[in-house]
């Protein structure tokens, strides 16, 4: 009877004990809510001084930094682009998805990196995991967002084609009152928009003196000339870029070739 006596005492007690710790806990809130969807930006046009935008709420000239997924001029790359997610205080990284299609379904389905969350509201692939060429394939892109508690959300997917990039086959100033540049022809390519930038000095961002779109009328010879008049350039130095884009029909295929110097 004594034994039944002190284990019912000890269960007591333990019990009080538990009690009393509960009583000064506060409950915890767990987050649950996963993160706003991020919202990609497709192709919304080319960087060619004068067309626009509104895509942002506003009507905005369309640059090489807010025109939604497209080409890279410094390699066979593409840059991603979603709108800046700022409702959300507790975003912590993103991943970012590639793949594309075929008849059979999807082909290539990728992850492609983890980012920390920051500023920017872009990424650019590098097609660093990828075996083989880039260019000829429509990617899909879309990107998962985390918060520090572990929830996510899956943005609305992108796509893009890379197409080759146009070679800058020489630049020539001997004619007293043209600029002659040329490129090479690209099989399957006859849209072309040629470029010149001037460059500030003091934060070496580049702005648009020139655009022109090309066609190219005689696909089969090995390049395209493009003639210019020195009467629109003060003397200097100049930058040049040809953008190359495919079926007239397809806005979201193009390449950017290399950024190039001249002086005259």
């Amino acid at each position: 009877m004594k034994k039944i006596q002190a284990s019912l005492i000890i269960m007591i007690v333990f019990y009080s004990l538990f009690l009393i710790s509960c009583a000064g806990e506060d409950s915890v809130l767990v987050d649950t809510t996963p993160p706003q969807k991020a919202e990609m930006v497709p192709h919304l046009g080319d960087f060619d001084g004068n067309s626009q935008t509104d895509y942002w709420g506003n009507n905005a000239l369309i640059t090489d930094e807010n025109n939604g997924i497209d080409a890279v001029s410094g390699g066979d790359w593409i840059r991603i682009m979603w709108k800046d997610l700022n409702e959300d205080t507790d975003l912590e990284f993103y991943r970012v998805y590639r793949y594309r299609e075929e008849f059979s379904g999807i082909v290539d389905s990728t992850f492609v990196d983890s980012v920390i969350i920051s500023n920017d509201n872009f990424y650019i692939d590098k097609f660093n995991k990828h075996s083989g060429t880039a260019l000829y394939n429509d990617w899909f892109y879309y990107i998962e967002v985390f918060d520090r508690a572990g929830n996510s959300t899956f943005s609305d997917t992108v796509c893009y084609r890379l197409e080759e990039k146009p070679n800058l086959s020489g630049f020539s100033d001997v004619n007293p009152d043209s600029l002659i540049f040329q490129w090479g022809t690209i099989s399957g390519i006859s849209k072309y928009l040629f470029l010149i930038f001037d460059k500030n000095d003091q934060n070496g961002e580049l702005s648009i003196v020139k655009s022109e779109s090309i066609t190219d009328t005689d696909p089969q010879f090995p390049w395209v000339e493009y003639s210019f008049p020195k009467s629109e350039l003060s003397n200097g130095k100049y930058y040049w870029r040809v953008d190359a884009f495919g079926d007239d029909n397809d806005k979201k295929s193009g390449s950017e070739s290399i950024i190039s110097a001249f002086e005259f």
